[in-house]
């Protein structure tokens, strides 16, 4: 059973065959392969080879083998392109069949060899380089894998046999049971000697097709899915309490530097209100007349006037604004018994807005002198 990563590379680095590698050292740890735990068998087409005929049986998990035609290697020309595929499709997910070619016995050259046990997790690679030397073949022309038997006793060596098969042979008929099923050869397996069930070897060296092992996870990938979740959060916890406690705080501190802030510049402002008091008491000192010629201004300008300056130094006043009817407006001021002198600093101009703009310096009448 193979995962694909397909061709993942970090700073040149094969994730793919780390990932392989890796697997089959926990396959070769478990007493069991790892997939039978936790996938689903996928459903077979087994499509079997003798001297005579083609038998081709359907096996699904949970189900008995299921024989589903004979054909005889005369009918494979008059058959047309995918015209078996309904028939040996029916009953299984089309998605997840797997299709196996079972070679006859009498096309496969078997040669037992004994290698160092060290080499068990390496056999097919380690023979494949041999091929030449126990076949009348070259590498390259052979579909081959290697079986693992015993390992003798003391002596530190494994049996093993390699099963070898000409690509030439091997290929014709694979195309024809691709051509007729509609389906691409997952496995190249071959007869056992005693005929029963087809030994464990893949002749391509590894499966013809995606295993889609994503789609065959059984309850036990859920139970450890369950369970490497528990263990990850029971990890993760203490770092999210501590991660909470330290985006609380940071919050806080936050909060904090906002009403600091709030209250500096309440501060700020006190400080500004105090200054503006202190002028404003000093120059009530200075000039305690203010309030009355405050008052008395609102009350002598007419609501077509406004100002927009006004100068207080010592007994002399000086306002500036625009409106209409301000000739009147000096006539008032001499009126009052606070003013006097009042006349106009400056010519009138016309402004913007169609207003008379205005400056008036006018004398305070010395406190003694008001009746």
């Amino acid at each position: 059973m193979r995962f694909e990563l397909g061709k993942l590379e970090l700073f040149g680095l094969d994730l793919g065959s780390l990932w392989q590698r890796w697997w089959r050292g926990l396959n070769s740890l478990a007493p069991v392969p790892l997939a039978d735990i936790f996938l689903r068998p996928a459903p077979r087409l087994r499509v079997r080879m003798d001297e005579e005929r083609m038998l081709l049986e359907q096996a699904v998990s949970g189900q008995p083998v299921r024989e589903l035609m004979q054909l005889g290697y005369s009918e494979l020309d008059v058959l047309e392109d995918g015209s078996l595929h309904e028939q040996v499709t029916a009953g299984a997910d089309k998605k997840l069949l797997q299709l196996d070619l079972v070679l006859p016995e009498g096309q496969v050259l078997r040669r037992k060899v004994s290698v160092p046990a060290a080499a068990r997790g390496n056999l097919r690679q380690a023979l494949g380089f041999q091929i030449s030397k126990l076949t009348p073949f070259s590498r390259e022309q052979v579909f081959y894998d290697v079986v693992e038997g015993v390992q003798k006793a003391g002596a530190g060596m494994l049996e093993a046999e390699l099963l070898v098969v000409p690509k030439s042979f091997a290929s014709q008929w694979m195309k024809h049971v691709s051509r007729i099923t509609g389906l691409p050869v997952a496995r190249l397996q071959v007869a056992a000697v005693d005929g029963s069930q087809p030994a464990v070897a893949n002749l391509l060296g590894e499966l013809g097709v995606p295993s889609r092992w994503g789609r065959r996870l059984n309850r036990n990938s859920g139970l450890l899915l369950l369970l490497v979740l528990s263990l990850g959060l029971a990890m993760l916890a203490p770092v999210a309490k501590l991660r909470m406690l330290v985006v609380q705080g940071k919050q806080e501190i936050v909060q904090l530097e906002s009403r600091v802030e709030h209250v500096r510049k309440e501060w700020y402002g006190l400080q500004e209100g105090a200054s503006s008091l202190g002028f404003m008491l000093e120059q009530h000192a200075q000039h305690g007349r203010v309030t009355q010629v405050l008052d008395e201004l609102t009350r002598l300008i007419p609501d077509t006037v406004y100002l927009t300056g006004l100068t207080l130094e010592k007994n002399r006043l000086e306002i500036s604004g625009q409106g209409t009817e301000v000739v009147e407006l000096v006539e008032r001021l001499n009126a009052s018994e606070l003013f006097e002198q009042a006349r106009f600093a400056s010519a009138i101009t016309r402004g913007r807005d169609n207003k008379d703009v205005f400056v008036i310096s006018m004398q305070l009448v010395a406190q003694g002198e008001q009746q």
